[in-house]
């Protein structure tokens, strides 16, 4: 019995230190989880607050972000210690990469400093727990002429040459384990959209998609540039409306002042100031401006223009009021002008004028003239006609007055 009981305690005594040291590695292997998980969650936060404060960062100085500021913000859980279940303390920092252009990138690092020192397989091992963006400091050979350190990523993944620290934002003088990021220009700011100015970055004002508001209201807008726009009720802008292409709106279109050099379809325009139009307007209803400019067709149920109108040919449905009118060919309901101008002129109803000058002149109803009648064709006047003076290759009239 006591030789067995000598064996046993033999067998205890090999087998204990082994056990032992598994038990060890065990704990030390579940430290390095926990403290990787750690720097990754400070890595996420540290992450979403670069892409917050982006051009600010990536035209500045680096700067340290403290953990509170990311408690702050709600990017980080409250009551983090701000150090590793190794010891380490966590410390942030992001600075413009000054690897490219001025604004064009920001890296963000994660440095685990102090606790107890590691050797180099345990860096390894705690920058694999980080995951893909994990990186440890290795000291170079003093021998080659080092003496120094270099960034290696976990697995080598990234800077696998070896990277100088001196390139990274923050003091890694005693940093032993890092987390880095690199967050480029156009992956921040493309996704996004910013309702203020950001002197530098233009691309964040502008959208890179078409928009869908879903049913809802545009408001407050001061000038309006678009290359084509088309509104399936009514449009109604403040300022100025400037179309590069073609406009279209189902319902009513008003507008300080407006340009278009494509088509122009609308059921009622209305314009305070100008509207200068390259191409054809169709107008369903009512056309009313201060002065009306058309290198293309003008048709409209009614044109009340307290300026001049001018359009390569002019068809209106209902009633015309204009100080002066200027148009290839003109068909109107009822004629009120100053002046009027066309190559050809059709009025249904009634033209009153101060002075018209046509190729052709034909009125269903009464015209009355304060001044000159010009007519280089025939003109014809179904029912009274008053004039200063009369001049046509033919008139046909049913009375005249001053002719």
């Amino acid at each position: 019995m006591l030789l067995g009981a000598l064996a046993a305690l033999a067998l205890a005594a090999l087998t204990l230190p082994r056990g032992v040291a598994m038990l060890q590695e065990q704990t030390d292997r579940q430290l390095r989880i926990v403290s990787g998980s750690q720097a990754s969650a400070v890595l996420v936060a540290a992450d979403a607050y670069a892409k917050a404060h982006f051009p600010t960062l990536a035209v500045g100085s680096e700067v340290a972000i403290p953990l509170a500021d990311l408690v702050d913000e709600g990017l980080l859980r409250a009551g983090l210690s701000g150090q590793t279940a190794l010891g380490q303390s966590i410390a942030v920092t992001a600075g413009a990469d000054a690897s490219g252009p001025a604004g064009g990138a920001v890296t963000i690092v994660v440095a685990l400093t102090g606790g107890p020192p590691l050797g180099l397989t345990d860096r390894v091992k705690l920058a694999a727990a980080i995951g893909e963006a994990g990186g440890y400091l290795r000291q170079t050979d003093a021998a080659s002429g080092g003496g120094g350190s270099e960034v290696y990523g976990a697995f080598h993944g990234w800077c696998s040459d070896g990277c100088d620290p001196a390139d990274l934002p923050g003091d890694l003088s005693t940093t032993q384990v890092l987390a880095v990021e690199r967050l480029p220009r156009q992956s921040v700011l493309e996704p996004y959209l910013y309702r203020v100015a950001v002197p530098g970055f233009p691309e964040a004002n502008r959208m890179s998609t078409d928009l869908d508001l879903d049913g809802f209201d545009l408001t407050g807008a001061g000038r309006l540039d678009a290359g084509d726009v088309a509104v399936s009720g009514s449009l109604s802008v403040a300022g100025d409306a400037s179309i590069g292409g073609a406009l279209s709106v189902t319902g009513t279109l008003s507008a300080g002042e407006l340009q278009a050099s494509g088509p122009v379809t609308v059921d009622d325009l209305a314009v305070e100031g100008t509207a200068t139009l390259a191409g054809p307007v169709a107008v369903s209803g009512l056309i009313s401006a201060d002065s009306l400019s058309t290198s293309g067709d003008l048709q409209a149920a009614g044109l009340t223009v307290e300026g001049s109108a001018s359009a390569a040919a002019l068809s209106v449905a209902g009633p015309v009021a204009a100080s002066s009118l200027s148009a290839s060919s003109a068909e109107v309901t009822d004629l009120v002008a100053g002046s009027a101008t066309a190559s050809s002129l059709e009025v249904s109803g009634t033209a009153t004028a101060v002075q018209l000058d046509s190729g052709d002149a034909s009125i269903a109803g009464n015209a009355s003239l304060g001044g000159n009648l010009a007519v280089g064709g025939g003109a014809a006047v179904t029912g009274t006609l008053q004039a200063g003076a009369v001049g046509a290759d033919s008139l046909v009239v049913g009375s005249c007055t001053g002719c």
